[in-house]
């Protein structure tokens, strides 16, 4: 309230529509910069969310693979050695040398044709399954003059637009086995 002086004696006087006006004006100048501070956090909140499953998507299926890898041939009889077909995104295991032991044979290979692109498991003859979502490449290297040991890498790549600047993420994972047998 402001106190006005009237003929000697002090009145009191209401809120003129000006400063009313005025308030009015200054309440949603701060409340729009609050929120579009909020709105950018949110965004940056949910990058790091999509961020984090990729990194946890890269880790499981890393060590599903070694995992998958080290049990291939585990219940052919005879002791015959593995045999590994590794490409640049694909990676064939077998028990032995007959390929029509359908229990020995696992195949892992990225498949670009989904978005994102996501890395797929085959046992066997059966239906191929996603193993793991936003793999974008994953490279298989046998290590050792018999193929003794695989290096296996994926990567997982992030494009993401956050207000005027591009956000790209870049995680990697990287294991060496050894091959039983």
């Amino acid at each position: 309230m402001i106190k006005t002086k009237r003929s000697g004696i002090f009145s009191e006087a209401g809120m003129t529509i000006v400063e009313l006006l005025v308030g009015a004006l200054v309440t949603m100048i701060v409340s729009a910069a609050t929120w579009e501070f909020f709105q950018a956090q949110h965004e940056l909140y949910l990058a790091q969310i999509d961020i984090v499953d990729r990194q946890g998507n890269l880790r499981f299926a890393i060590n599903d693979l070694a995992q998958q890898v080290r049990r291939a041939g585990y219940l052919v009889k005879g002791g015959d050695p593995l045999r590994v077909s590794a490409t640049f995104d694909t990676l064939e295991v077998y028990g032995g040398n007959d390929t029509s032991l359908s229990i020995d044979t696992i195949r892992y290979y990225v498949n670009h044709y989904d978005d994102p692109p996501s890395l797929v498991k085959q046992l066997n003859q059966e239906t191929p399954s996603i193993i793991a979502v936003g793999i974008d490449s994953a490279f298989f290297v046998p290590v050792g003059g018999v193929s003794q040991r695989l290096a296996i890498s994926l990567v997982s790549v992030q494009q993401a637009q956050y207000e005027n600047t591009a956000l790209t993420t870049r995680k990697r994972v990287a294991k060496t086995i050894n091959l039983r047998n």
